[in-house]
């Protein structure tokens, strides 16, 4: 059990080390862990005016268990070499900003870690190009001239076009737009991987955007650890506007199934409390040799696609727009 809701560095770093002995980094795509917080039923944001996801893990309450919750957040993010989040995360949430705002952390990801920069890279994924470039992710700050963040917005390559198009037409600090391979879904989150490992040298990878990004980055094996909040109280699917609340692992494939012999397996490496409400869970996904039932090459159901991953053939469905 953590005791207090801020964290001694030392609690932190055994709760979270990265690598773990005995773990390999990748060489092809960035060592990444999910970060999110849940409530009992299952879902990871209220979806109410003026609300962010911080409310599912009690940020209104009285206690300090969501204070508990953001510090672990930002641990995350202080391990990391970049975040990855959706655009539909920036239009939910106005007031997001990816960013580590404990001196403490900053000073242990520079110092501890050798993190050659302050802040992790703030990696932006869309696929409808609706950004929102006022927002206040992209308000930066400047050391000695020199912003201390860097913002990548990654698109297809048509809509990235728009985006570079739009963005020229702004004074913004360290912001670019690449562009990449897409599909009929949205961006190939294979070549993504591939590309912030490859090309951008990015090992360590924080995914705190949204089910639909966690659950296809775990369905296309990209996905090594999954870290949860899970929060005591129950919320019920639907908003004060009969808006869907969003999931921890939307259902995306309507064909592809588990057996026992084949089904991904968690292992438990880490459970912590803080006070009455709040449980923290670090597990590792282990996926086994043949990870989902096989479906026929080039026969899958319109929606879907076919994906080669480890040698077998598995029916993905991508997320929905971005």
């Amino acid at each position: 059990m953590f005791k207090f809701s801020e964290f001694t560095i030392d609690e932190i770093s055994q709760f979270y080390c990265v690598p773990s002995e005995g773990q390999q980094i990748p060489n092809n795509r960035p060592y990444s862990w999910s970060n999110t917080v849940s409530s009992l039923d299952g879902f990871t944001n209220f979806l109410e005016p003026g609300g962010t996801s911080s409310d599912i893990a009690l940020k209104n309450s009285s206690s300090h268990e969501a204070a508990a919750d953001f510090r672990l957040l930002n641990a995350g993010w202080a391990h990391s070499d970049a975040i990855l989040i959706s655009g539909k995360n920036l239009r939910d949430e106005p007031d997001t900003l990816c960013r580590v705002v404990f001196q403490d952390l900053l000073d242990y990801r520079v110092s501890v870690l050798s993190k050659p920069t302050i802040q992790p890279i703030q990696i932006i994924l869309t696929n409808s190009g609706k950004i929102n470039f006022h927002h206040n992710i992209f308000k930066k700050k400047l050391i000695n001239g020199i912003c201390d963040q860097k913002t990548l917005i990654f698109s297809s390559h048509e809509v990235s076009k728009n985006l570079q198009n739009e963005l020229s037409k702004i004074d913004l600090h360290d912001v670019s737009v690449i562009g990449l391979r897409s599909n009929k879904f949205g961006v190939d989150l294979l070549e993504l991987t591939s590309y912030l490992r490859i090309s951008l040298g990015i090992k360590f990878l924080d995914v705190s955007g949204g089910g639909r990004i966690i659950q296809e980055m775990r369905q296309l094996e990209l996905l090594d650890e999954i870290r949860l909040t899970l929060a005591g109280q129950i919320c019920g699917p639907l908003s004060k506007l009969s808006i869907a609340r969003p999931v921890l692992f939307p259902n995306l494939v309507e064909t592809k199934s588990y057996t026992s012999q084949n089904s991904p397996l968690v292992e438990w490496v880490g459970i912590r409390m803080v006070g009455k409400y709040l449980i923290f869970l670090r597990v590792y996904t282990l996926f086994r040799q043949l990870s989902a039932i096989h479906v026929q090459q080039n026969k899958c159901p319109q929606g879907e696609a076919v994906v080669d991953i480890r040698g077998s053939k598995q029916s993905v469905q991508l997320r929905s727009e971005s």
